[in-house]
C-alpha cells in the first residue's frame, strides 16, 4: 500500500492503526478519520501513566459511506450518527461528520465536552485533512452561547457550594456538585469548553484559576480535615468564580443575585 498525499504515516509504523486493516474500514480507509481521544494531547497529561490506560478511539466517517455499512454498524449510525464499542484492546466510538456537525451546534454538556475532545485528540490517520475543520468549528463559540453556559454552570456552583456548606457529616454528593460546577466554570472560562468527567479534575488544576483552585480542588479529595478546610472556603471560591465572570461579562443581574437566580423557575415554565 501506498502513502497517499495527505497520510499522516505509514498504517505498519504505528500498531494503533492496525483497525483501519480490518472490515468493514479497510474498505472505507482514505474517506476515515481516526483520532486517538484517551489519554488527551494536553500539558498536565501525566506520560508515565498514560501508557496504562485503555485507549479510546474516534473514528469519523461521512453519512454517505456509513449507509454502505452493514449491521451491527448501519442501524445505530443511521439513527444516531454514532456508535460505541468496549473490548479488550480500548474503546471505539464511530461518528458521522454530520453527527459531530450537530454536536458542535448545541450548547449542551455533551456538546462542550466533544468540542474540547475534538480539540485534544491526537490525529492517527486523516488523509481528508477533516479534522483540521471540526477542530476549527470546535473552537467557535458565540458569544452569547458562552455566556449562557457560564450562567448556567455559575448557578450549579452556587447552589453546590451551598449546599456543600449545610451537608454535615456525608458531604460526598454535595461535594461532587460543587467541585463538578466549579471545574466545569474554570474550563469554560479558559477554553470555550471542558472535558468529560474523567480528565475533568487534572484539567481544572491546569486552568489561569489554578492558583486558588488546585488547593481548593485537594483539599476537597483529600482527607477529613482537608475537605473540612474545602467546605469553610466555599464563599472565597464563589467570590473568585464571581470575580473571574466580572471581568469577562460585566456585572451581570445573576452574578448581583445568583440565590434568587438558582432558585425561580425556568421562564419557559414560569410565564414570566
Amino acid at each position: 500500500m501506498t502513502i497517499e498525499e495527505g497520510d499522516l504515516r505509514p498504517l505498519e509504523a504505528d500498531p494503533r492503526l492496525a483497525l483501519l486493516d480490518e472490515p468493514p474500514w479497510d474498505e472505507l480507509e482514505r474517506d476515515l478519520t481516526l483520532l486517538l481521544v484517551r489519554p488527551p494531547l494536553a500539558d498536565w497529561v501525566d506520560t508515565s501513566t498514560a501508557a496504562e490506560l485503555d485507549p479510546a478511539f474516534w473514528l469519523i466517517l461521512d453519512a454517505a459511506d456509513a449507509r454502505t455499512l452493514l449491521e451491527p454498524w448501519l442501524s445505530p449510525l443511521m439513527r444516531d450518527g454514532l456508535r460505541r464499542v468496549r473490548d479488550d484492546g480500548g474503546e471505539l466510538t464511530v461518528l458521522t461528520v454530520e453527527a459531530c456537525a450537530a454536536l458542535l451546534e448545541a450548547s449542551t454538556r455533551r456538546a462542550f465536552e466533544t468540542r474540547w475532545t475534538l480539540r485534544h485528540a491526537e490525529v492517527l490517520h486523516d488523509p481528508r485533512g477533516r479534522h483540521e475543520g471540526l477542530a476549527t468549528a470546535a473552537a467557535r463559540l458565540e458569544v452569547d452561547a458562552l455566556e449562557r453556559s457560564a450562567r448556567a454552570l455559575y448557578l450549579q456552583a452556587f447552589a453546590g457550594l451551598d449546599a456543600l456548606q449545610h451537608a454535615g457529616g456525608d458531604p460526598l454528593i454535595a461535594a461532587g456538585e460543587a467541585a463538578g460546577a466549579v471545574a466545569r466554570l474554570a474550563c469554560l472560562l479558559d477554553e470555550g469548553c471542558y472535558p468529560p468527567a474523567e480528565w475533568m479534575y487534572p484539567a481544572a488544576r491546569a486552568t489561569q484559576r489554578s492558583r486558588w483552585l488546585r488547593p481548593w480542588l485537594d483539599a476537597l479529595t483529600g482527607d477529613e480535615e482537608g475537605r473540612d478546610r474545602a467546605v469553610d472556603a466555599a464563599p472565597d471560591v464563589l467570590r473568585e468564580l464571581a470575580s473571574g465572570l466580572r471581568a469577562q461579562f460585566s456585572n451581570r443581574p445573576w452574578l448581583q443575585d445568583p440565590e434568587r437566580f438558582a432558585l425561580r423557575a425556568p421562564r419557559g415554565r414560569s410565564g414570566g
